[in-house]
């Protein structure tokens, strides 16, 4: 860092200032494998081999019986397994079965702490409380570390040949935790609870009123811990609910108002369809994730994750899908051309995906999926454009809108 920024970052006292040649202490250093190569693509920026970002929000919203919880399941099991040292802190404002889930798939209970949280302002609180600590306790153990490892470097040097080996310090691991919410939608606020205005056009004397402050609540709660999330390097998931509204090409709004759309970094709205076997019997369910919004990706991609009762999450799900719609395999009759030019049933390549999407082919499908999912893949630069290819003024406002959808896709 120059003299003149050194300077700057003296005067301003903020410890975390950096510039864009230093390290970016927002910046998701890690992302962490579902076991599921679709539901990595849209929880990252399309890339099949990431996942689950530390550090970010990340909102799974949808109706009722509609697969959330499990989902937020998977992720929690997935971060565990692959983080050492790591716990869960979940705040539950449902008492759902979501814990007896947890359980059911392998999750240890000395690893997960349930926080019951009633209102906006609670959860807002005991987060962020929960996160300065965490950040205070990591950045005390990143300085030991640092210490003891100048103090190793030291001692090495000074055993250097003598027989006996210098006893060195071990290295201590940071806390490493995953925060859940279970749900947004179901959180009220104080005000919701206590307070009672009289109406003075009712002739009971006095009724219950909707607080109006919630969405600000929200909005609020999320200018409180989203630095502090980013900076602790912690994912935090969010389930929501989705309702419908009284309008024909409407998609499903959120639960919570214009607060919960600065509440995540990643939002999907998940839908569900029962998947059955050639007898009619039903072996599971295939949820579909839409991108509703993505800091990483395009909006409104789709992937399909099938869920099996007796098996679980099927590694390969929608890969084939993929496949076909990207042209990595190209259709002939009942078959797939595959990518070194042979042939292969679609009804085999379906029921054995990962003996086809593999090595190359596997690596060829995901550069596919990241350039479809994800901003400036492409080879060709990004540009602007102010104007049409001809005059659009005399044209109808949906003729315009048809020519610049046209321009987009294009």
């Amino acid at each position: 860092m120059s003299q003149f920024f050194n300077t700057l970052k003296k005067i301003s006292g903020n410890e975390f200032a950096f510039t864009i040649e230093e390290e970016n202490p927002y910046e998701v250093k890690e992302w962490i494998d579902t076991g599921c190569y679709a539901l990595n693509a849209v929880l990252s920026d399309g890339d099949i081999n990431k996942g689950i970002p530390k550090g970010k929000r990340v909102m799974i919203s949808g109706e009722s019986g509609v697969a959330k919880s499990l989902f937020v399941s998977i992720i929690i099991k997935a971060f565990l397994d692959q983080t050492k040292n790591a716990k869960v802190v979940f705040f539950e404002s449902e008492a759902s079965t979501v814990i007896e889930m947890a359980k059911q798939i392998g999750i240890p209970d000395d690893q997960i702490l349930i926080l019951p949280v009633q209102t906006v302002e609670e959860f807002r609180t005991q987060a962020s409380n929960i996160i300065d600590k965490i950040v205070e306790a990591n950045g005390k153990i990143e300085a030991w570390n640092a210490a003891a490892k100048i103090e190793n470097e030291k001692a090495v040097k000074k055993a250097k040949g003598k027989k006996d080996k210098p006893e060195l310090k071990k290295l201590k691991d940071r806390h490493e935790i995953i925060m859940v919410c279970d749900s947004l939608g179901n959180l009220g606020t104080i005000a919701e609870s206590t307070i009672i205005r009289t109406d003075k056009r009712s002739k009971k004397g006095g009724s219950q009123t909707r607080d109006m402050t919630r969405a600000q609540l929200i909005r609020g709660m999320s200018r409180t811990i989203s630095l502090k999330i980013a900076m602790a390097q912690i994912p935090f998931l969010l389930v929501n609910h989705t309702y419908k509204v009284m309008s024909e090409y409407a998609e499903d709004e959120t639960s919570g108002g214009g607060g919960v759309k600065y509440m995540s970094d990643i939002s999907l709205v998940l839908t569900k369809a029962k998947e059955k076997d050639s007898a009619k019997q039903q072996i599971g369910i295939m949820v579909t994730l839409k991108t509703r919004k993505s800091r990483y990706m395009k909006e409104n991609k789709e992937v399909k994750v099938l869920i099996s009762f007796s098996r679980g999450m099927y590694r390969f799900s929608d890969l084939v899908n993929k496949a076909a719609e990207l042209k990595v395999f190209k259709k002939d009759a009942q078959s797939y051309v595959l990518p070194d030019g042979s042939k292969a049933k679609m009804k085999d390549v379906r029921q054995h995906a990962s003996k086809y999407i593999t090595g190359d082919v596997l690596e060829q499908l995901r550069k596919a999926i990241l350039t479809d999912f994800g901003f400036g893949m492409e080879d060709k630069k990004f540009s602007f454009f102010d104007d049409m290819e001809e005059d659009i003024d005399d044209r109808s406002d949906s003729e315009v809108e048809d020519d610049i959808d046209q321009e987009l896709e294009n």
